[in-house]
């Protein structure tokens, strides 16, 4: 703004991970100038470290998935604790994590530079880890995959189209490798459901 001889006075900790928009005061910068006014202003923080590639960032999409997966599971078995499970073992987790839990993904994933699919595969990769320990809500799990879904598209339409939608190679083969846990994972809860209840048995119907 030293055109107009004013400037704009904002500390980082009032923008939050999420950004701002705003109407600020205009300063002036110097006793001579008496410029006044307000200015609207969309602010963000992003962080990248230095001699760092657009591309080279597996590892924070690893971290990503680390950090999402503790929370989750914080989540999950604070909601079992207030809410025991039904006969099928579903908690009272309602797939939403706490604002502060929120918080802390959204600046994570801003300070390591993650894209919306990026930040989409790490939180569906937490999700299956978990889910093949202890197994989670299926509605949750598949609003995860329309997230991701939705996410792989648009990253896809960005891209003009092109072969891995924006994704690198490591991070395509991982994907790859939590479908298949999942698809397993899935199909072992259908044999045990199955099992439970089988097919025209009156007694297993009528429970």
């Amino acid at each position: 703004m030293s055109r107009y001889f004013c400037s704009v006075n904002v500390p980082l900790r009032e923008i939050p991970s999420t950004g701002v928009e705003a109407w600020y005061k205009l300063e002036a910068r110097s006793q001579r100038s008496s410029v006044q006014g307000r200015i609207r202003l969309r602010l963000w923080l992003s962080a990248r470290e230095a001699g760092r590639h657009d591309d080279d960032n597996w590892q924070q999409v690893r971290q990503h998935e680390r950090l999402f997966g503790v929370l989750l599971s914080h989540e999950v078995e604070t909601a079992a604790s207030l809410q025991p499970g039904d006969a099928e073992g579903h908690s009272g987790f309602e797939g939403e994590l706490c604002g502060a839990a929120q918080t802390l993904l959204h600046q994570h994933a801003v300070q390591g530079d993650l894209s919306e699919l990026q930040a989409a595969i790490a939180r569906f990769a937490a999700a299956c880890r978990l889910n093949s320990e202890a197994p989670l809500d299926p509605k949750y799990m598949y609003k995860l995959l329309t997230e991701l879904e939705r996410s792989w598209y648009a990253c896809e339409a960005l891209c003009g189209g092109g072969d891995g939608a924006g994704t690198s190679r490591d991070e395509e083969r991982w994907l790859a490798d939590c479908f298949s846990d999942f698809l397993e994972r899935a199909l072992h809860q259908l044999r045990l459901h199955r099992d439970l209840y089988p097919v025209l048995h009156h007694l297993s119907l009528n429970k």
